[in-house]
């Protein structure tokens, strides 16, 4: 009878693969309200002019896949492709007109790339800081820490080319982001290409 028990308590007791990190804010249970992005490069982290929209991209995709927030309820600001700059006011203000929920900033603060001797070989860094704000009451619901969410993506090398390395570069940063958001399986939670912290990996070693 015991051995039956323990039996049935391993069968029902979730795998590692099948255990989630929960969502550190659930905005999947948002999931039909809309969300404003905006992607923008501080001044001076020498990001290039093309770099932002791709950030953006990637994003609403996974904002689509993984939260299940529909496409007709993710606005893409037009900051980065006017070269605007950006204001808070004028961000909150273009997301309330869109009639949107949150919104999800993303400011790329270093940015490089480096070609190397071999062509199309490419190494490169990306890094973001990111902040989800609820529109109705302009309070940060995400990160509980002040000044944003950091994220890191590096790729040491990469031989087929620069729209090869951006593409894991802005998938790494954009995973970084919306694995906050959704209870996320832990064999997917690390992407390949992100730099990860010491605290990170203390934080999800259980």
């Amino acid at each position: 009878m015991m051995g039956g028990c323990t039996l049935l308590g391993f069968l029902l007791n979730p795998s590692a693969s099948e255990k989630s990190v929960p969502a550190v804010f659930p905005l999947a249970e948002y999931k039909d309200k809309s969300v404003y992005l905006l992607v923008c490069a501080s001044t001076g982290s020498g990001t290039d002019v093309d770099v932002p929209q791709l950030l953006s991209r990637a994003i609403a995709k996974d904002l689509q896949q993984k939260v299940k927030i529909r496409q007709e309820n993710i606005f893409q600001s037009s900051f980065a492709a006017a070269q605007t700059p950006f204001t808070w006011s004028r961000a909150e203000q273009e997301a309330r007109q869109a009639k949107a929920a949150f919104l999800l900033y993303v400011e790329i603060i270093e940015y490089e790339l480096i070609a190397l001797h071999q062509k199309n070989y490419y190494m490169g860094k990306l890094t973001a800081r990111a902040l989800l704000l609820n529109t109705q009451t302009g309070q940060a619901v995400w990160p509980a820490a002040q000044g944003g969410q950091l994220v890191r993506a590096a790729v040491d090398f990469e031989k087929n080319g620069r729209s090869e390395i951006l593409w894991r570069l802005t998938t790494a940063a954009s995973h970084c982001i919306v694995r906050e958001f959704y209870n996320c399986p832990k064999p997917a939670y690390w992407s390949a290409d992100e730099v990860k912290s010491l605290d990170s990996l203390m934080e999800n070693m259980d």
